[in-house]
């Protein structure tokens, strides 16, 4: 068994939930990575929140609030241009086919996008 990713790309925005001010996260598009092993898009010490979630979003079925992943670790943003810049690496390191799939859409979303600060939560499963 191995730990496997899909890649959530959307837009944070401030909002309330409830009565606390939190930071919705609009998914855009996923791109599933399944277990991609050792890579330098995964290899970041700020993917993760130790503290309190930093950004929420729905599940597929529209209903249910997720703050973590499958591992109960809670993901933060990352700015597309890092995780573009980390996707670029490791297609010139290696050839997983899933890499060209996940950066010709954050390419595409960046340029369709301008003026959106587009980001990219690490969803394990």
């Amino acid at each position: 068994m191995g730990y496997e990713t899909k890649l959530i790309i959307g837009k944070k925005s401030e909002t309330r939930y409830g009565s606390e001010p939190s930071n919705y996260f609009s998914v855009y598009a996923e791109v599933n990575l399944c277990k991609c092993g050792k890579c330098n898009l995964l290899d970041r010490e700020y993917g993760f929140s130790n503290g309190k979630p930093l950004v929420y979003w729905y599940a597929d079925d529209g209903n249910t609030r997720m703050t973590k992943d499958r591992y109960d670790s809670m993901p933060i943003p990352i700015p597309i241009e890092d995780v573009i810049k980390a996707l670029k690496k490791d297609i010139k390191e290696g050839s997983y086919r899933r890499f060209h799939w996940a950066l010709s859409l954050l390419l595409t979303m960046r340029e369709t996008n301008e003026g959106e600060e587009l980001s990219v939560l690490f969803f394990g499963y």
